[in-house]
């Protein structure tokens, strides 16, 4: 089985491509069950700095290690009981395995 991430990172690359004549705002609410597994946390993070006013990602993990940048979380609590993170009307890409 894959991370799911993947689609999702295509996605991400095809709104940002600057040749196109599209402006979208993307926010990545990127979760995983262990933080020292994330595919792409990297990329995502320094895309997340190089174009912040089009680009937003928080992560969250199960099992969190010395990144700072990765909370602790699931899916399912910080969606329901994080004030301002889910938009009432906003579009959402999901996959993957919901934790308990």
């Amino acid at each position: 089985g894959g991370s799911g991430i993947s689609p999702i990172r295509a996605f991400i690359q095809e709104l940002m491509d600057p040749t196109r004549d599209f402006a979208s705002r993307i926010e990545l609410l990127y979760f995983c069950k262990d933080a020292s597994v994330m595919p792409f946390l990297s990329e995502f993070q320094a895309m997340a700095e190089i174009a912040a006013d089009q680009f937003r990602a928080s992560f969250f993990a199960e099992v969190v290690g010395a990144d700072s940048r990765v909370l602790r979380g699931n899916i399912r609590h910080v969606l329901t009981e994080t004030p301002g993170v889910a938009q009432p009307f906003g579009h959402y890409y999901l996959c993957g395995p919901c934790w308990q």
